[in-house]
């Protein structure tokens, strides 16, 4: 018996050695089974513990596969994270372009023209320009509410959330004019946004009483007059006289690193302004060598302020009385040159050349104004017999020399007129705080 249950142990095949009858053995019989049920139900255990195992083992060998050694390099560089020794860049990096990045280059910056209110209703005129990290306001106005659709309500103002967000970008507000449709918000916004206001004297004064009533103790209004720049960041603001319907409105032209930017608010024609500023005033332009006075007397029949200079005004002594007229009897080269600097809007001078007197045009002239001259060459010497003087005449070319570097040609000519005279002619314009200057034109 004993050597009979060694062998069911030692053989572990229950199965096979239980059905196997033996003389005389009931109760072997019964404790064959109840091992045999045993030795099943262990058998059922280790197989279900092999399987588990073996399917973990199945999922740490594919982890390993992709799971990076200790000795491998890791790569991380602004893009996905990659493994190896080599940099490569991933499908999708981590730091992606914004479109308009990817249209204008990277880097190039934008101007953005922002209208808060004021377009297609009358009330709220809000303007913001921004460039790089520069904000700047034209005007800040109110409406009035229909008391039938909007009871209750006093006035209505712009929605400026977006400026009041970014109030450290916001540097400065400029008005048009006193009009509430233009300042009525201001006592709103400047509790949020506190920035100086430049506008003119009347303006001002419009604007501080209503601070003070709204409990501004010291209003930041900074006055300007006609003709004003003042820069701002990247802007170089430029205010010029408007009429209206109240006095000291003002248009804005808005110098910006992509152009000018002109508002000109509300305005109207007015002959007769109550406060003497008339719509775009011509400024003063000097004609030098004014001869006969044919150009003195198509610049007063355009408006202009002229001051004609001669050695002989005999002349023009009839015009003495004119409006906006000037007469000087003077000699420019045998004394010093008499006029302050950036004094003229455009200097005039035909058919008289003094080259000692060029860089004097240039002082003189306002940023934006024009030079204007014409005189004989040496080819109308040799037409003509004049100017006998060879300091008289120009040679080739000469007036593109005598341009100042800097200026902006706008036109120039040489060769012979409808007279048959030989000259030269040139416009150049100095630059201004609002115009973009181009490369100016070189000598032939």
């Amino acid at each position: 018996m004993k050597e009979r249950k060694k062998k069911i142990l030692k053989n572990g095949d229950a199965a096979v050695e239980r059905n196997t009858p033996k003389a005389g053995g009931k109760v072997e019989s019964a404790r064959a089974k109840r091992k045999t049920a045993s030795a099943e139900r262990k058998s059922v255990r280790l197989g279900a513990a092999a399987r588990k195992e073996g399917k973990g083992a199945v999922t740490a060998a594919r982890k390993s596969k992709t799971a990076p050694k200790k000795s491998e390099n890791i790569v991380e560089s602004g893009f996905k994270t990659v493994k190896g020794s080599v940099k490569r860049k991933a499908e999708t990096p981590v730091i992606k372009a914004t479109v308009s990045e990817k249209r204008q280059g990277k880097g190039e910056k934008k101007l953005k023209v922002m209208f808060f209110g004021g377009v297609g209703e009358i009330g709220k005129n809000m303007t913001a320009l921004e460039y790089d990290d520069t904000i700047i306001v034209v005007d800040c106005g109110m409406a009035f509410p229909d008391n039938e659709i909007n009871p209750g309500i006093d006035c209505v103002i712009p929605d400026y959330g977006y400026l009041a967000e970014n109030s450290r970008r916001v540097k400065a507000v400029l008005l048009t004019h006193a009009h509430e449709d233009h300042l009525g918000g201001l006592p709103y916004f400047l509790k949020d946004v506190r920035v100086p206001v430049y506008a003119s004297a009347m303006s001002i004064a419009f604007l501080e009483h209503k601070l003070r009533r709204n409990g501004f103790k010291e209003p930041d209004g900074r006055v300007v007059d006609d003709g004003t720049v003042v820069e701002i960041g990247p802007f170089k603001v430029e205010f010029v006289a408007v009429t209206h319907s109240v006095a000291g409105s003002l248009a804005l032209s808005i110098g910006t690193p992509k152009g000018v930017v002109f508002m000109t608010g509300d305005f109207k024609i007015d002959h007769t302004p109550v406060d003497g500023r008339h719509f775009d005033p011509r400024e003063e332009v000097l004609d030098l060598a004014a001869g006969e006075g044919r150009h003195t007397a198509w610049l007063l029949l355009t408006g202009h302020r002229v001051l004609a200079v001669d050695r002989d005004v005999s002349v023009l002594e009839p015009l003495v009385g004119t409006e906006n007229f000037t007469l000087e009897c003077r000699d420019l080269e045998g004394e010093p040159w008499p006029y302050a600097p950036e004094r003229f809007g455009a200097i005039v001078v035909t058919n008289y050349l003094h080259r000692p007197l060029f860089p004097h045009f240039w002082e003189s002239l306002r940023p934006g104004g024009h030079f204007v001259t014409e005189t004989f060459t040496r080819a109308n010497k040799e037409l003509w017999g004049r100017p006998s003087r060879p300091s008289h005449f120009l040679e080739e070319g000469e007036l593109l020399r005598l341009t100042p570097e800097g200026a902006r040609i706008i036109a120039f000519e040489s060769g012979e007129t409808e007279r048959g005279l030989a000259v030269e002619r040139i416009v150049w314009q100095k630059p201004g705080p609002c115009m973009r200057l181009v490369e100016p034109l070189g000598a032939p």
